[in-house]
């Protein structure tokens, strides 16, 4: 499987497109809505990672995050239940509910990469799946939050005036964390990774590896 924009889960949205290589998605005219990034994440499963490059937009607001599997497309992530999104302007939502008491992170604008950590390792034991956020480089250290749902699949959110996201073709494969002192990246060497995913693995002592081919 791979890290690209679900287009079944664009369906229902109107004036919301998906490429036909599934990594870029554009809306106009204020329309609101979800879209699903790559496959479902189950407990157990270990660490995910996608990133995101906000080519361009106009309004607020404009959220990444994840969702349960069973979120409804046409209402943004964080505006429901069982969904959880940072906001263009910094601000978190979850649930249904602007979170505020000081998580405030970042704002981010057009040219920006924003990504998305989920462990789902915690969902595999006593605790929750728990959720952080990347910016420009820069692991996101005062948010973490565990979350109430034991499935989830990463997502983007809209109810601006118009946007294009990209997701950068190294994000595309499905990468998975997995514990280690030393980080090391894929075979064709560390130069092919995402700066970003350098600095979460060195921060976080984890190493970076994509599964095997498909036969």
């Amino acid at each position: 499987a791979s890290h690209l924009f679900d287009a079944a889960s664009a369906q229902a949205l109107s004036n919301v497109t998906v490429s036909a290589d599934g990594a870029h998605v554009s809306m106009r005219d204020s329309n609101e809505g979800s879209v699903f990034v790559g496959p479902v994440l189950r407990p157990g499963s270990g660490q995910h990672y996608v990133e995101f490059q906000v080519m361009s937009l106009r309004g607020n607001y404009l959220f990444v995050g994840v969702a349960s599997p069973n979120h409804d497309s046409t209402q943004s992530i964080g505006n429901r239940a069982n969904s959880w999104g940072w906001a263009n302007d910094g601000d978190l939502m979850a649930n249904g509910t602007w979170v505020g008491n000081g998580s405030k992170l970042a704002s981010f604008h057009s040219g920006d990469y924003v990504g998305v950590i989920v462990n789902m390792d915690a969902a595999n034991s006593d605790e929750r799946p728990v959720l952080q956020y990347t910016f420009n480089g820069v692991l996101q250290h005062r948010f973490t939050r565990k979350l109430n749902c034991s499935t989830l699949r990463f997502a983007i959110g809209f109810s601006c005036t118009s946007c294009k996201i990209r997701i950068p073709e190294v994000s595309q494969r499905q990468y998975a964390f997995t514990p280690s002192a030393t980080p090391v990246g894929p075979a064709s060497g560390p130069a092919q990774w995402l700066t970003l995913e350098m600095l979460i693995a060195k921060s976080s002592f984890l190493a970076l590896t994509a599964p095997p081919p498909s036969a």
